[in-house]
């Protein structure tokens, strides 16, 4: 805790049982540097019940970030007011190789995190597959620069699946206010599920107050965006909570196609 970390971490990394990151910080020497606020791997990570509180990274990663390893997060893990010079203000992982690699995200919470750049929380690059399951994104965001977004979670995958998760006042300044997905370098159209009751409330952006996709196959299914009544279904006239655009206030999906259920 309270120090300065700058530190090449290799192989397998394991947190657990738990452990607490505060206040770190990188100390870049080369422009290369400066990943991982308060850890760097070039190998799997993975985290079980650990906390993360205002790190910051100079250039990718508030907290951590790793390259070229499998991500596993889950068990109540906490990142919260970490942040990135450039993308993921809490997590930023990266795969050389064109879809190569697992991310795997449950039960853990995201809350006010901030990247100058891109992925106000979240930022995944060439990956095969990204899992959510029950997390939640309250409160990040990311800065003014034109370029993807994402004030949650965003970045090229295979396939990423969001099931049971809460999304709420994300700004993604740009793109996705919540999320922002496009294809990786395979050429492939990129796969998002959506579904077991997620929510999207109050998020933002310029284009996909909730979700902006690119080459993708979205599918949304039992899923709720903007408040919902006593009763349990979306208040007409009320965007107090509900997600906000200039195009897209819920979603916005270029260049492939979007299928949902009735109980979207």
């Amino acid at each position: 805790e309270d120090g300065i970390r700058d530190k090449l971490v290799t192989g397998v990394q394991t947190c657990a049982l738990p452990i607490y990151f505060v206040n770190n910080e990188t100390n870049p020497v080369l422009p290369a540097d400066g990943r991982g606020g308060a850890i760097y791997s070039e190998g799997d990570v993975y985290l079980d019940d650990c906390g993360f509180y205002d790190n910051v990274a100079e250039t990718h990663g508030g907290a951590v970030g790793v390259v070229n390893g499998d991500v596993e997060i889950l068990n109540g893990s906490v990142f919260e007011d970490n942040s990135a010079g450039d993308a993921a203000g809490a997590l930023w992982a990266f795969q050389d190789a064109v879809e190569a690699g697992t991310l795997s995200i449950e039960d853990a919470t995201f809350l006010d995190n901030e990247a100058g750049g891109d992925m106000g929380a979240v930022g995944f690059y060439n990956f095969s597959v990204v899992t959510v399951n029950g997390v939640q994104f309250i409160g990040n965001s990311t800065g003014s620069a034109e370029s993807f977004k994402g004030g949650a979670l965003g970045g090229s995958a295979g396939s990423v699946a969001v099931h049971g998760s809460e999304f709420a006042g994300n700004f993604g300044d740009y793109r996705g206010g919540a999320i922002m997905l496009y294809m990786t370098g395979s050429g492939l159209p990129a796969e998002l599920l959506v579904d077991d009751g997620s929510v999207f409330e109050a998020n933002g952006a310029i284009a996909g107050g909730a979700i902006w996709a690119e080459d993708a196959q979205v599918t949304v299914r039992s899923t709720r965006f903007g408040r919902a009544s006593e009763s349990g279904s979306c208040t007409d006239g009320d965007t107090e909570y509900g997600n906000l655009a200039i195009n897209g206030g819920a979603l916005v999906v270029y260049g492939n196609n979007l299928s949902s259920s009735l109980d979207v």
